[in-house]
């Protein structure tokens, strides 16, 4: 079932320029909103109360509070949100990492501008 309403998305990143790139690829799509961003773990739970997107773009490696703790506290905050983690170091060992915190998948970021909105879209289906 494929949902009608925009799709409200936040990006966690500790670098402003992926973040843009992101937010920049995403405008393309009329189907979803970039509703908010945050530069490390910290900042990203603080703005789920505030922000409540349903899909959290998460960046694996970051200051203060990692992607991987933070996917974790927002998994058991927020058991509903979807999270897909990013990394320049997508091994197999990193995805195992991402997923038992609760992210649906992990994508390298220098795929990201191929691989993301389809992953986005995938995973809200398979909710």
């Amino acid at each position: 079932m494929e949902d009608e309403r925009e799709l409200q998305i936040m990006i966690v990143d500790d670098h402003a320029s992926v973040r843009q790139g992101i937010r920049s690829m995403l405008a393309g799509y009329a189907d979803i909103q970039v509703v908010g961003e945050a530069s490390n773990g910290l900042e990203a739970i603080m703005l789920m109360e505030k922000l409540h997107p349903s899909i959290v773009l998460m960046d694996m490696n970051m200051p203060r509070m990692n992607g991987i703790e933070a996917t974790a506290q927002i998994k058991n905050d927020y058991p509903d949100t979807i999270i897909i983690g990013l990394s320049v170091n997508a091994s197999t060992e990193n995805q195992e990492t991402m997923k038992r915190a609760g992210a649906v998948r992990l994508i390298p970021k220098e795929e990201a501008v191929d691989l993301l909105y389809d992953a986005i879209h995938e995973a809200v289906e398979s909710r």
